[in-house]
């Protein structure tokens, strides 16, 4: 069962990865190169992919993970509502079909580990949600086309936060139109100031994890890699006037860091039961 949910959580990667790449690359939104399209719209449509673009590689890895993985999904959720019974991870594995982030949860493995904290549990659960307010933030700063809006580092616009921003930039169903440069240099920068607070807890998650004995170690030390890399990361972007390679990058990154975080709280202490 555990075997089939690592492989389930590998295509969420894919997906996620793949996603990424051609929501980037703004294939099918006439905008042919990244970033720069995003300075000015674009009227005239954009080539159709070849047989052996990226793009359409990168199209046809997309379906067949999300195929796959759903086939998987839905095999987890009937397989676990028996194997899991008294067990937290039996509601998991049914909200799986919903929210395939819960795969990290259910991919721990039956042997308990170090029990955690109260308060690092809660610290954790607060974390992830910060973090997907993050990816959030990411994926609205490419929808508003604001991927130019910041190229300086680690300023933008030449102040702490831009004059005359439209706070409704922030409201992920208000269209692109009337939207100025000020309101795009508000979301990068709300980013970046979340990055950094979110950067902090994770670090002290991770040194609080780091201290602790076998996976829930193992599990600090990769947090801790994992937000170095993503600040150092973040600030390479900026400074190469964020290539495509380095931008899905980042993403995976951040679907590796929820993965970590998901796995701190699934890894059962000795009290939990297990099935």
């Amino acid at each position: 069962m555990r075997r089939l949910v690592g492989i389930a959580l590998a295509l969420v990667l894919v997906i996620t990865s793949t996603s990424a790449f051609i929501r980037l690359s703004q294939s099918g939104l006439s905008c042919r190169d990244w970033p720069a399209c995003y300075g000015a719209q674009v009227e005239v449509p954009a080539a159709v992919p070849s047989d052996d673009s990226p793009v359409f590689i990168a199209r046809a890895a997309h379906r067949i993970a999300a195929s796959a993985a759903g086939i998987l999904f839905l095999v987890i959720a009937a397989l676990g509502w028996h194997r899991w019974r008294g067990d937290s991870r039996r509601a998991a594995a049914v909200a799986l079909v919903v929210l395939a982030g819960l795969l990290a949860w259910l991919w721990q493995p039956d042997a308990p580990g170090e029990a955690l904290p109260r308060r690092l549990r809660f610290w954790i659960s607060v974390a992830l949600a910060l973090v997907a307010l993050q990816i959030a933030f990411g994926g609205l700063i490419g929808a508003r086309h604001a991927a130019l809006a910041c190229t300086g580092f680690p300023g933008c616009g030449g102040g702490i936060w831009p004059q005359g921003a439209d706070w409704r930039a922030f409201d992920p169903f208000l269209a692109n139109d009337g939207l100025g440069g000020a309101s795009r240099q508000a979301l990068h920068l709300a980013h970046r100031f979340g990055a950094l607070l979110l950067a902090a807890l994770l670090a002290w998650i991770g040194w609080r994890h780091a201290r602790l004995r076998g996976a829930q170690q193992a599990l600090g030390i990769a947090l801790l890699a994992l937000v170095a890399l993503q600040i150092a990361l973040g600030a390479t972007m900026l400074l190469a006037g964020f290539p495509i390679a380095l931008a899905v990058l980042h993403n995976a990154l951040a679907a590796l860091v929820l993965i970590v975080l998901a796995s701190m709280l699934g890894r059962p202490g000795p009290q939990e039961k297990r099935a």
